[in-house]
């Protein structure tokens, strides 16, 4: 039997969190997480989020920029992920096909 693993999917945009559907296997289920930078949310909420649910990997959108505050940005996230959660996995991706 497939041991099934469950992954979170970090993006701003609701169309793009849509994503976690589309990445759905027999071993691999995605939760989609809409950090709120907007709200008051501060980011060790949003990496407290994750480490409650014991993510064993992080899909990251790399333009995650909701916010003029450069704390939300997905290389900032990654980041503090990384300091805050050494040993998981953290994929940085983007949807945004601009060259620009």
């Amino acid at each position: 039997m497939i041991e099934s693993v469950t992954a979170v999917l970090l993006d701003d945009e609701e169309q793009d969190r849509r994503l976690a559907d589309l990445l759905i296997t027999d071993g691999l289920q995605v939760a989609a997480l809409e950090p709120r930078a907007s709200s008051s949310e501060t980011l060790g909420e949003l990496l407290s989020q994750i480490a409650d649910r014991d993510f064993p990997i992080v899909l990251l959108d790399y333009r995650l920029d909701m916010s003029a505050d450069a704390k939300y940005r997905g290389g900032t996230v990654a980041a503090s992920l990384r300091d805050f959660h050494p040993d998981v996995p953290i994929v940085l991706f983007t949807t945004d096909c601009n060259s620009g």
